[in-house]
């Protein structure tokens, strides 16, 4: 495995601030610079199409985990930042039009932290699922989702839910319908922490709750999948900690009720977690780390991609990594049929790379191509749209600080990365 080529092909920077707009605790960013980010334009021979990266941020630590697209071609990119003078982080939210142009930019938070996981299209609203913190304690914190106006950014209405216990954090967020379903960790009386899945109506409003786990920790990973009857969430069963243990797991749930239908725990000797789901229509495709026993030592993560039908049977695995240690937790089916994925891989001299893996549907890998810096750069979040896929993560190699958001445009079909910097 090579990274791509370093060669700078061409720059051009292209940003468009337009003027922001006080609404409620939504307004525009003071410690972010748009014109700072890098629009990174290159024409190869396999694309003729322009590929580009993006970073955001100022100079403390900053991520991004979502990015999705419109029916008109614009881009959301959702990040969180830290503010200068700020120890804690906001969510800060991007809207692009096709052409590039910055359309609005909105920063969200309190005194404490918030961090934005998911965001989903649903018009009028852009639908933004993370966590908030209402105190220091991080340890305890509420599920959050915000509507935000799609044509300004403006914060329409937000949700919040916490059973009073503990952490609780959204990462799978679904419109289907006249309602929205919103997945991830929960904690209850009971156990240290569950799968928790809210299903809300297009106001906000709570419909109903479902929790589902064990003694031990089991969480809900990144974005579920909605069909005529059944809501599935992957994730993590019976972990020691937030880290350690465990095994894969998948969750059937009603979407009438709630209630909890099939589950299926899959067992490794030492770690599974889907971190990420997504469906051709027919079957399931979960993409995740395991760790491999390896002698004498503690073993090293691989990413691994399953296929399954929706009554929870395997048909394939696959797993992809080399000796440092590989992850990853973002998955979509491309119109041709191809299964995208976004990971990261651990390079010979210890930093992390991007990986893009493209397999057929029947399980052959076609491309994994590598892309990165000197430094850690990974991805944490995918959309495919046509041709393209956008990954979305933190980059330390570029940028403006110790961890700036980065956002690459890559093509699928030539398995081609924007060149770096």
């Amino acid at each position: 495995m090579e990274v791509n080529g370093k060669t700078r092909i061409g720059l051009v920077a292209s940003v468009l601030m337009l003027a922001a707009l006080a609404c409620g605790r939504a307004t525009s960013a003071p410690g972010a610079d748009p014109t700072s980010m890098v629009l990174t334009t290159a024409v190869t021979t396999a694309d003729p199409s322009a590929l580009w990266m993006r970073t955001a941020g100022g100079l403390k630590t900053d991520q991004a985990w979502a990015v999705v697209t419109d029916a008109q071609a614009n881009l959301y990119w959702g990040t969180h930042q830290q503010s200068v003078g700020k120890y804690y982080t906001d969510m800060v939210i991007y809207k692009y039009a096709p052409d590039g142009r910055l359309l609005w930019e909105r920063r969200w938070g309190e005194d404490f932290q918030e961090k934005l996981f998911i965001l989903a299209v649903s018009p009028p609203y852009l639908l933004v699922g993370g966590e908030q913190d209402h105190s220091i304690n991080v340890a305890q914190a509420d599920m959050v989702v915000l509507a935000l106006d799609l044509l300004d950014g403006c914060v329409a209405w937000e949700f919040t839910f916490d059973q009073g216990f503990g952490y609780e954090e959204g990462d799978g967020l679904v419109a289907d319908g006249d309602y929205i379903y919103f997945s991830g960790w929960t904690t209850s009386e009971q156990n240290s922490n569950d799968v928790g899945l809210i299903k809300l109506d297009r106001n906000g409003n709570q419909i109903w709750f479902s929790g589902w786990g064990g003694p031990g920790w089991d969480e809900a990973d990144g974005q579920m999948v909605v069909d005529d009857q059944y809501i599935y969430v992957t994730g993590r069963y019976d972990g020691t900690s937030v880290i350690s243990g465990g095994h894969g797991l998948l969750v059937k749930f009603r979407k009438d009720t709630g209630e909890v239908v099939q589950h299926l725990v899959w067992n490794d000797t030492q770690f599974y977690d889907g971190y990420g789901l997504t469906s051709d229509g027919t079957d399931l495709y979960v993409v995740g780390m395991t760790i491999v026993p390896k002698p004498g030592t503690l073993g090293n993560g691989q990413i691994f991609v399953q296929k399954w039908d929706t009554d929870f049977n395997l048909i394939w695995e696959r797993q992809w990594g080399g000796p440092g240690g590989d992850s990853a937790r973002s998955i979509m089916i491309d119109d041709a049929g191809r299964i995208i994925i976004g990971g990261n891989t651990v390079t010979q001299g210890g930093g992390k790379d991007i990986v893009l893996l493209v397999y057929d549907r029947d399980g052959r890998l076609l491309a994994e191509p590598i892309w990165g810096g000197p430094k850690d750069d990974t991805v944490q979040g995918l959309w495919v749209d046509g041709e393209y896929a956008y990954l979305t993560g933190q980059t330390t190699s570029f940028g403006a600080g110790q961890t700036d958001a980065l956002l690459l445009k890559v093509h699928i079909p030539s398995a081609t990365f924007p060149p770096t910097p």
